[in-house]
């Protein structure tokens, strides 16, 4: 029986949305926190997760491919929804950034 991976966690989207909003790794690595080299490498991971390219990468940093910009809009709402849950039953506070969610155009 094959092996079963781990499905996708909010970490890894949440990682995905800076990188996207950044347009670069390294960028987001800092605001973020994370070693530019794992948060390359958990990129890697969620698009060997999920079975596609998600971003393009160029020496000019990266850019969501047409499969990234889909994920993104899911990606965003997963994780407010995740923070609606958190403020709802945890009590905590917004967090420090809303994110807006737009209708996707095929």
């Amino acid at each position: 029986m094959p092996q079963r991976s781990s499905g996708i966690t909010l970490q890894q989207l949440q990682y995905f949305i800076e990188v996207a909003a950044e347009g670069s790794i390294s960028s987001a690595a800092e605001l973020l926190w994370v070693a530019q080299p794992t948060l390359s490498a958990a990129m890697k991971d969620l698009e060997a997760r999920v079975g596609r390219t998600l971003l393009l990468r160029s020496a000019r940093g990266v850019s969501p491919t047409s499969d990234g910009v889909e994920f993104l809009g899911y990606a965003k709402q997963v994780v407010e929804q995740a923070s609606l849950l958190e403020q709802h039953y945890l009590g905590r506070p917004p967090s420090r950034r809303l994110l807006g969610v737009s209708a996707q155009h095929y």
